[in-house]
């Protein structure tokens, strides 16, 4: 059995993040729904522009968020894995922190380290 090494803030803090508003879906409005897998709250997605190249700065997370329209809820920043499953990012992190795998499916997400990656790259094409 191989260790999986954790990840680190910074790339964490590099998934690529979107804003959800949490509610309950109304089953006669269509738009796209989701559940987070690990907390199981409805993420809805938020109808502005949901992602971003540039995530927002760990120091001044959530500053601003739903702070354009008073009516608007604050949206939890959701991260979506390269797996393309997506958590919040407050149920996500700490699992990233222990382990460098999807909650979900076990996607192993590469780190810093050459060798692991290279061990990762096969492991993930034997699967196939």
């Amino acid at each position: 059995m191989h260790a999986l090494p954790a990840l680190t803030a910074a790339d964490i803090h590099w998934l690529q993040w979107q804003r959800w508003k949490q509610q309950e879906p109304d089953p006669k409005e269509e738009y796209h729904s989701l559940d987070c897998a690990i907390c199981q709250d409805h993420l809805v997605d938020n109808d502005d522009s949901s992602t971003t190249a540039d995530p927002p700065s760990p120091h001044n997370r959530g500053a601003g968020l739903g702070s354009e329209n008073s009516s608007k809820t604050a949206a939890p920043i959701a991260r979506q894995m390269p797996c393309q499953h997506i958590f919040h990012e407050e149920c996500l992190f700490p699992w990233l922190e222990v382990s460098n795998t999807c909650p979900t499916c076990r996607y192993e997400l590469l780190t810093d380290n050459p060798e692991y990656n290279e061990s990762v790259k096969r492991r993930m094409a034997e699967r196939d």
